[in-house]
């Protein structure tokens, strides 16, 4: 009902479009994944070396958890649902598989740029994007005492150091 009345039409219209609760959340959670990506890829430039449009990638994520705060609950709220609703899981699993490929293709290039070593990028990819969830939450939740920029440049850092053994020299 409060959707219904906040978007101006009647419950009955919004059963239109989709089927229950739980397939409006998924719609919603779909949306919030796309802007996300939209909002990310309008601050990679294909030009860059891959590891700095990595950097680009966990700085644009970061920002985007800042600025669009709606999304990015949106967005973390797939981890709590996923565990619980069939829909929703293949929505989680579906989006964790797509950013982990985007580093991975980051990973790949790096490794055809001879920066990185070969055969890293699975595992680095994973260990990287779980370091990009736990700064996207504290990026939501950024305050006077660790303010963006901050949270920005530790994130680099922690990156950094997770590449640093798979980097040549």
């Amino acid at each position: 009902k409060a959707v219904a009345k906040k978007v101006g039409v009647s419950q009955p219209a919004i059963y239109s479009h989709v089927e229950n609760k739980m397939d409006l959340l998924r719609k919603v959670l779909l949306w919030s994944a796309q802007v996300g990506r939209q909002y990310i890829d309008s601050k990679l430039d294909p030009r860059n070396k891959a590891l700095d449009n990595l950097k680009i990638y966990v700085e644009a994520n970061l920002n985007f958890f800042h600025e669009q705060k709606m999304h990015a609950h949106s967005i973390l709220a797939l981890y709590y649902f996923g565990a619980n609703n069939e829909a929703i899981k293949t929505l989680y699993f579906d989006t964790q598989i797509a950013a982990m490929s985007r580093i991975s293709i980051f990973l790949i290039q790096a490794q055809h740029e001879n920066k990185l070593q070969i055969g890293c990028e699975q595992q680095l990819s994973f260990e990287i994007h779980t370091l990009l969830i736990g700064f996207c939450y504290r990026s939501i939740y950024a305050d006077k005492k660790l303010d963006q920029k901050k949270i920005i440049s530790i994130a680099h850092q922690a990156m950094a150091k997770l590449t640093k053994p798979y980097t040549l020299l």
